[in-house]
């Protein structure tokens, strides 16, 4: 498990014009870099690629963040009580740095995931309609939200992946 710097972004240019594997430029990098480092949270690379940032008591937003490069989400896990998924893209700029960009669509499902409302889908047509996005990252976006979906339907949610993301996050707040 390794510490990593997770930066949260909106409107990154490169996004924008659909181009994951567009460079930074050193203005951008630095900003990344600098957000990263005020991150008061404990953000680690798990084995499998998946993120994990584990943030202090007093942050009201969830107990647990896990961030999965494939599909594409940032599932919070909020105090056992409801799952809070948003559809983005979660790309490494360094080799213990990463950026997180939000495609504005989320799902919130109930802890047994029996029941779950879409928000923020009138933000995506927002940004579709003012050409904010670019089709290949709308199309990503649906494609994640499809397979999200997909295993709410199917009882299959959280994924393994995320079910031992979050036991770990348990297991070092336990231990510290």
């Amino acid at each position: 498990m390794d510490p990593i710097g997770i930066a949260w972004r909106k409107g990154e240019a490169a996004l924008v014009a659909g181009d994951l594997e567009a460079g930074l430029d050193a203005a951008d990098f630095t900003s990344i870099r600098d957000q990263a480092r005020r991150q008061a949270h404990g953000c680690y690379r798990l084995p499998d690629q998946v993120l994990l940032e584990i943030p202090g008591p007093d942050w009201n937003h969830g107990d647990v963040l896990v961030y999965v490069p494939e599909p594409g989400w940032l599932v919070r896990r909020n105090y056992g009580d409801y799952w809070y998924v948003d559809i983005g893209v979660v790309r490494p700029v360094a080799d213990d740095l990463y950026c997180w960009t939000d495609l504005w669509l989320d799902v919130i499902a109930n802890e047994g995931c029996t029941r779950y409302e879409v928000v923020d889908a009138d933000e995506l047509a927002q940004a579709v309609r003012e050409k904010a996005v670019h089709t290949d990252l709308l199309v990503r976006a649906l494609n994640s939200f499809h397979q999200l979906m997909a295993l709410l339907r199917d009882n299959a949610f959280p994924t393994p992946q995320v079910a031992a993301a979050v036991a770990t996050a348990y297991d070092l707040r336990e231990r510290s």
